[in-house]
Parts: C-alpha cells; structure tokens; sequence
C-alpha cells in the first residue's frame, strides 16, 4: 500500500468518557462529538477506520469490530466471531479486516488510511516497529 497516511491537525483529549458499560448519557455525547472532531481534522479523501478486538479470557472466544467512513460519506461497519484467540490476534484482525474491506473497493485503493485502535499494542506494531507477537489459536 502506497501513500502517507495523514495525521490529525490536532490532539484529542479522550479521557473521562466511562466506558461502554458505564457510560452516561452526556458522557456518551461527549464521546460522539470527539469522534465527530476527529473525522473532521483528517485530510480531504482520507478513509478512517475505527478498529476493535477482544475475548473473553486470553486467550479466549474472540471477535473483532470494524466501522469505516469513506470519503465519499458512505459508512461501513464490519464484525466478526474469531473463535478462540488472544487479544492481540482480535485487534491486529480488526486492523487487517478494515485495510481488505477498503482495498476491496476500487475507488480507495490508493487513498490514504486512518486507522483508530484503542489497542497501545496495535498501535506499536503499526507505528513503532514493535515485534508482532501472535500466539495462533
């Protein structure tokens, strides 16, 4: 895959949100607005990608997540069951299915990609050279 891949204009503060189970409303808001922020500081024509992964225990039952917007404003989202596996395997999965799902359209092949992980491991092995430790299933 060619190209750069574009960083946001600024910085996002993402702390103090809950987390899905505890989550306010206004909390809940909240997040929805910093997302909104975010896909409005990428680039003109970049794909973003918003990728998750997890099991139960670990490893465990695993599945993964994927929700895409295109440039266009078309939205994509994408889950799967992967059966037992660890953590890593689900998110680094998620990463590889959101880069298939926009390669599998021809008009983005060449776009640039933005890919949201709340994985500091995915984000390590994408970004930092970090050994990619996978444990198959």
């Amino acid at each position: 895959m060619q190209g750069t891949v574009p960083k946001p204009k600024k910085k996002v503060v993402k702390k103090g949100l809950g987390n899905a189970k505890t989550r306010t409303a206004e909390q809940a808001e909240q997040a929805k607005q910093i997302a909104q922020s975010m896909l409005d500081n990428f680039s003109e024509g970049t794909v973003v990608c918003f990728t998750d992964g997890s099991c139960q225990r670990n490893p465990g039952p695993a599945g993964l997540g994927v929700w895409i917007c295109f440039p266009d404003g078309t939205q994509k989202e994408h889950y799967r069951y992967l059966g037992e596996a660890t953590n890593n395997v689900a998110e680094l999965t998620a990463v590889e299915d959101a880069i298939s799902l926009v390669l599998s359209k021809e008009e983005y092949k060449n776009a640039p990609i933005e890919i949201l992980t709340d994985s500091q491991y995915t984000s390590g092995v994408l970004t930092k050279n970090w050994k990619a430790n996978l444990i198959p299933a």
